[in-house]
This record gives C-alpha cells, structure tokens and sequence, in this order.
C-alpha cells in the first residue's frame, strides 16, 4: 500500500516527554537499588573500588558525605521498591473481585504504585547518578577526543569493515531477480538498500565494538594510556565516540550510493506515487449513524486485521447514511493564501456484491468548517450557479470562502489506491477567525464536537463498504505542484538513515559498555541478543503481562502433558495452581528483565520514505531521547565496571 501510513502505534510526540520521562524513571529504580546495595556493600568491605595494579586508587566515593547519601538513597529505594509491589499487589487483588471491589480501588492502587515506584526511582538515581555525575566532572574533552581519534584509526585498520560494504553492493543488485508493479517499484528500492544496509552495519559495529577494550586489556595496550593522566570512563567515551564516528561516515557514503541507487531510471507511475516527501496533516477520525452509537469505530466486516473499520454503501434500509468524520483544528494562514490545497486518501473496499466489472466505489466528500450553517447547502449552490454564469475566474473558491462549504459529489475509488481532491483555498480563509470573539466562538464550538474543519466521507455505492484508519485521509501541507519532489524525497532518504544511525550508536555503546567488565565474545553475544530481542519485545510484553495463548511456561507445559489445547480453560487442579503462580513470579522478572530489551522498532523510519512521507523533525528528536534514555543507565554501569576492573590482569 502506497501513498498511506499504517500507524500500529502513534509516533512520540514532544507531548509524550512528562510520561516517558515518568515511566523511565520507574524502570530505573530496581537496577539502581542493586547498584548502591553492591556500591555501598563494596565500599564498607575494602574502603576503595578498584583493587588492580593499575589506578587502584580511584575512589568509588571520593567524598566522605557520599557515603551518607547513598545509604539514605538506598533505604528510600527500597522503601519506595517494597511499596510500589504492595500496592501493585492490591491492585491485582482488587480486580480479581469482581463485583465486591469498586473500580476506584483499582485505580487507587495502581496511582499509588506509580508514585512508589517513580520515588525509589529517583531515588536510586541520586544515590547512583551523584557520584558518577562527580567523576564526570575530572573528565576532559581534549583526552576523549584523542582517544575517540585512536579508536577512529584502529577501526579504519581493520579491513572487516569494507568486506560487509563490498558485500553491500553486491546485495543492491539483488532487485534486478525481484518482480514488482510499476507503482511499486521506488517502494521496493528503498525496502531492498535498507534490508542490505541494517543487518551488515550493525552486526559489523557490534563485532568492532565489542572486542576493543578486551583486545587492549589482552594485549596489555590499555596500560600505556592509563598510565597517563587518563580517567577510565574517558576510555570508554572515546571508544563509544570513535566507532560511532567511523559508522557514520561509512553509513553517510552507503546512503550517497543508496539514494543513487533508487533513483535510476524510476518508472513515472511509481515516481508519480512515492517519488515525494508528503508532509500530512492528520485529522481525528470519527463515525456518524453508525449502529453501535459511540463513533469511535465503523462496522465490522469481520477481518482479522481490525486496523480499520467500515461504512456501508445505500443497503435499503430507512435512515441516515453512515458516516466517516475527520475533525481538522485551526489551519494555519499557509494553507489559507494558497489557491488550492490536496487531500488524498486511500481507502478499503469490502464488497458484498460483484457490482460493476472494471469500475472503483463511488463516495461523496463534503468539507465543511465551523461557519458553516446545516441547511445552506442550496444556498451554496445558487450562489455558485450565479458567480459561473458571471463568468468569475475563480466560482468554486469564493463559495468555499463565503460558506464554508465545499463538496465533492462523486469520486471513484479504487482499492487500495491513493487519491486526491483540490480543496479550494477559500474554504482555510473561512476556517481562520478574524478576531478574539470569533476564536473564542469556535472553541467553544469546538468543545460542541464541531471541529473548525471537518471532512465528511460518504459511501454511494449500493452494497458496497469502504474501510478506513485515521491515516487514510490527510491534508497536505507541503505544496504538491512545487517540482522539487526527487530534492525533498532525497533529503528525506538521509533523514530516514538517522534511524539506522541511532540503532548503530545503540549497538555500540551496548557492546562498549558490556566489554568493560566481560570478554569481546561475551560482549558481543550478549549485545547482539539484547538488540535482537528488542524485534521481538511486544511477544516479550505479552508473555510479561500474560496476554499471550496458553500461558506462562510452566502452565504451557501442563497444557502439553493433559493434551489441552491453547485456548481451553485449565481443570483447577493442584498442578495447574501451583503451575499458574510460579508462573506469575515468572512474568514479574520478566517485567524487569523487559526494561533491559531496546525497543528497537521506534528507530525504524524506512516506511516513511517508501511511501513517500516527510519524517517530522519532532519524531527525530523523540527517537534521539529514546536512545538516550536507554544508553545513559549502561554508560554509569560502564563508569563503575571500568573503574573495578583490574587492568593488569591476563584477562
């Protein structure tokens, strides 16, 4: 499907900063509060951290009021830790009973555990954060950056890395074995240089990465730099910010060849349909007359796949039609002072009957702002007969302006195929209040459900059903007849690579980190699963949360022996108790465990440029404080391993 985005989940917005930042913080507090169990256990045990030959006096806590710190840290992490799953605890008790527990109970204990839970958070993040942040301040930019420039040549020196790009080019021309539709053909490029690019960068970053600081220890080369006034951790750095700088230059020349690539010799049909760089304006999607009466769906046709619902075509029944409602906000004065604007949309067609042979469905779009009074629909079209009998240049736009009023009778859609429609830029001009009392007067139609925009999709053929997701209709902001199409998609090409670029640093300070304290095969093994894993991490949630067919593994295991299939309630026997609660303390480590796996999948732009979508530059910098997020707890874990290891050892 081209032209349309499938949205299995909304990209993270700005907005979503405060509750990311709110459940990040909760997912730190178990891993810190063993970190300062092990942080103040080892201090009181030999007074110091690190016990090598080399830089053995490093402090673990330089000040003697860190110690204090920690402890009261500690004591409220564990307290906020112990709290957080007794409320839990209540919460889960309180759903089980069904018709005696209110629903306020529920909610009551899950607050309180978030709250819990967000406390031993934080705290864990002083008690381990202050003295990792104090040990950051002896650190110096010149040492890093000579060290980042060593690692930056040792990466060059190891040929390994033009083997996987050789091997690059050869997997390009695979396309020329793969038939694909004339539309589809940009689509399929792009899909085929991201296949061929993802896999070899990033097993080659994490196989680079994670055999540099064991390979120096190994070979006894790290002790030259140590015995310099270098601090561990600017090692470390430098080792994360050379490959990573190697990576990029070598991703930045893959993309030159890449785009190149995709380029040739396009079909105009696929050029025509993906060849862009669409910057979308979303509306809230919404359903009219529909029998359920909540209009937050359609009816169902009875797929599978329930992404989208559906309005019926004239069934002969008495009654109003069905009814697919996009609600726009306030337009900006960009859209207004354009002649035309395009919203294209493509939707699904479910056919009850053959209907015509070779002909699409026939819907009808009316867009409407909040001036627009119900019952002047004639009054619209007098006045559009009487300025086309005067001859004026421009009759559609000024009734547009005038009413607020614009409608497509008849348009045919084909399955699965985007189209568009010239909206009159008139209907924008009407949609902008002139003044204070006007804005004031749309918000408060606003909160009466009447949107200052709002497109109505009707189905006209008899029988017939036409699908639809919030993404299938938008408007378009960027200027469709600008003619820069292949300069904008090409920007949008590289801006797609940041995504491959936030999962190689990823890859990297995953292997750099873990390679402080373990062996490169080690380290290499445990970062190539942990980012794997990441592919597979809403399987993982299910079985956390128990969402998953047949159960945890031990009651998986009782369905195996009594031949009981997936979806059969269990005999509640003795086995099958004591089966489902081991089975319980099983998701609650998984819960933990899950906080470890990447979630790699927000890092994956590449079904923006194939179906020839702008990437927004706020999902950019969200996906940059994902990334970030997660590699922060590593790198203070990497601080602490590397100024416990023992340099001089034979490792």
């Amino acid at each position: 499907m081209l032209g349309v985005l499938i949205f299995e989940r909304e990209p993270l917005t700005l907005g979503d900063i405060p509750a990311l930042l709110w459940v990040w913080v909760q997912a730190i507090g178990p891993f810190a509060l063993i970190g300062m169990f092990l942080l103040v256990g080892i201090t009181l045990r030999f007074g110091k951290w690190s016990l090598g030959t080399l830089g053995g006096g490093d402090q673990l806590l330089p000040r003697k009021w860190m110690r204090p710190l920690v402890l009261v840290c500690l004591l409220v992490c564990l307290a906020g830790t112990i709290a957080r799953a007794y409320f839990l605890a209540r919460a889960s008790a309180a759903a089980n009973l069904a018709g005696i527990a209110t629903s306020n109970a529920v909610t009551f204990n899950l607050v309180a555990s978030s709250i819990a839970g967000f406390v031993a958070g934080l705290a864990g993040l002083v008690g381990v954060g202050t003295p990792f942040l104090y040990g950051c301040l002896n650190l110096s930019w010149r040492r890093i950056w000579g060290l980042t420039r060593l690692s930056f040549m040792e990466g060059v020196r190891r040929r390994i890395l033009y083997v996987f790009s050789a091997l690059l080019v050869v997997l390009m021309f695979a396309s020329w074995f793969i038939s694909t539709k004339p539309e589809y053909q940009l689509a399929t490029y792009v899909n085929l240089v991201a296949l061929a690019m993802t896999p070899l960068l990033l097993f080659a970053a994490n196989l680079v990465s994670a055999f540099s600081i064991p390979a120096d220890i190994r070979q006894q080369t790290i002790q030259t730099v140590l015995t310099k006034p270098v601090e561990r951790f600017e090692v470390v750095l430098g080792r994360f910010l050379g490959y990573v700088g190697l990576m990029t230059l070598i991703l930045v020349v893959l993309n030159l060849v890449g785009v190149l690539y995709v380029l040739r010799g396009i079909d105009p049909e696929a050029a025509a349909t993906s060849l862009k760089a669409r910057v979308p304006w979303y509306g809230k999607l919404a359903f009219e007359n529909i029998k359920d009466g909540t209009g937050a769906r359609g009816e169902s046709v009875g797929r599978e796949w329930e992404y989208r619902s559906y309005i019926s075509g004239p069934m002969g029944v008495e009654g109003p039609p069905a009814l697919a409602v996009w609600s726009f906000p306030e337009p900006s004065s960009t859209l207004a002072n354009r002649g035309r604007v395009r919203c294209e949309f493509e939707f699904d067609i479910y056919r009850t009957t053959k209907g015509f042979e070779n002909r699409g469905v026939l819907c009808s779009l009316t867009y409407t702002t909040w001036r627009f009074q119900k019952g002047n629909e004639a009054a619209a079209r007098a006045r559009l007969k009487e300025l086309e009998d005067a001859r004026d240049p421009d009759p559609v736009g000024k009734v547009a302006e005038e009413f607020g009023y614009y409608k497509v009778e008849s348009k045919t859609v084909a399955d699965y195929h985007t189209e568009f429609v010239e909206i009159p830029g008139g209907l924008f001009k009407n949609a902008i209040p002139k003044d204070a009392a006007e804005r004031k007067e749309m918000d408060a139609l606003a909160k009466d459900g009447i949107a200052p925009i709002a497109v109505r999709v009707q189905c006209l053929s008899a029988t017939q059903y036409l699908g639809m997701a919030q993404p299938d209709l938008y408007l378009r902001l960027d200027d469709a007849e600008g003619g820069a199409d292949r300069l904008w998609f090409s920007v949008n090409f590289f801006k797609s690579a940041t995504g491959l670029w936030m999962q190689l640093c990823l890859v990297i300070g995953l292997a750099v980190c873990l390679s402080t304290n373990m062996t490169g095969v080690i380290a290499f093994l445990i970062g190539g699963v942990l980012f794997v894993g990441g592919y597979f991490r809403e399987f993982i949630q299910q079985v956390a949360f128990g969402a998953n067919v047949g159960g945890g593994p031990l009651e998986s295991l009782v369905r195996l022996t009594t031949r009981t299939t997936m979806n059969a309630p269990l005999e509640q026997t003795v086995t099958t108790n004591v089966a489902q609660s081991l089975d319980e303390g099983f998701r609650v480590l998984v819960r933990t465990v899950m906080n470890v796996i990447p979630d790699v999948s927000w890092f994956g732009m590449t079904d923006y440029v194939a179906a020839g979508f702008d990437i927004p530059f706020g999902q950019v910098v969200m996906n940059l404080l994902v990334l970030l997020g997660y590699l922060l707890p590593w790198f203070v874990l990497a601080y602490y391993l590397m100024k416990g290891r023992e340099i001089a050892a034979a490792n």
